[in-house]
């Protein structure tokens, strides 16, 4: 099973996120410096502001109703609408804690979808040799590429043709059943989220009203996987 941060619905956290770099540096008598550099890329942090979280177990927010093709809602024949699913819970205090429990505070990881960065349109994979069947896929900011580590939804493009026989494997490499010809572009589009795990052994959650809470800092890391 695949443990992920819940999201939680109508409610928006501020979030603060540092990409952090690992550099060793060596000043001598003269105050000339060696700087060596650690990683390849950085890890990300996070920290979540939750103003509100609700502790309302058995209670659910209601679902949409389903439409028809002119946009109307469909019934049920009794007055009522057919709707999408049974509703989204608002135990969202116990959500947070079965993670961090499940995880057992820093020990575990999971994965986190950035809501405002989780995706990526034709992004970089590599050039094809006419040999090589792996690659590592990439996101690009600006003129900076990342690999990506936990994609989903994934198209594969061979000079801007999807390609069908690429397999997913772990830690966003894939596989071609044929090696791309030499000096093809590969690129892919789909989404990705962020592996992590949280920064502390103790997560801390407010009461501010009767099932209500706050959750003032919520802090967790990327890892390498």
């Amino acid at each position: 099973m695949t443990l992920a941060l819940p999201s939680l619905p109508g409610l928006t956290p501020v979030v603060s996120k540092t990409p952090v770099w690992s550099t060793a540096v060596k000043r001598a008598a003269s105050g000339r410096e060696r700087r060596t550099e650690r990683w390849a890329y950085p890890l990300w942090r996070f920290k979540l502001s939750y103003e509100v979280i609700r502790d309302e177990p058995g209670v659910y927010l209601p679902s949409a109703a389903i439409t028809d093709g002119a946009g109307d809602a469909i019934t049920d024949g009794q007055g009522g609408d057919i709707l999408d699913g049974p509703g989204v819970p608002l135990d969202e205090q116990a959500q947070l804690w079965e993670l961090f429990n499940q995880v057992q505070g820093q020990a575990g990881t999971w994965l986190y979808l950035d809501p405002t960065d989780n995706q990526v349109a034709l992004g970089p994979v590599g050039v094809g040799d006419g040999a090589t069947t792996s690659f590592q896929l990439c996101r690009q900011i600006d003129s900076w590429v990342e690999p990506v580590l936990a994609p989903f939804d994934v198209s594969v493009f061979d000079d801007g043709v999807l390609r069908r026989d690429v397999a997913l494997g772990a830690g966003g490499q894939i596989t071609f059943a044929a090696p791309p010809a030499a000096g093809q572009v590969l690129t892919w589009s789909g989404g990705f989220s962020f592996i992590c795990r949280f920064e502390s052994d103790a997560l801390s959650l407010e009461r501010i009203l009767a099932r209500l809470w706050s959750g003032k800092s919520v802090s967790f890391t990327t890892v390498r996987p």
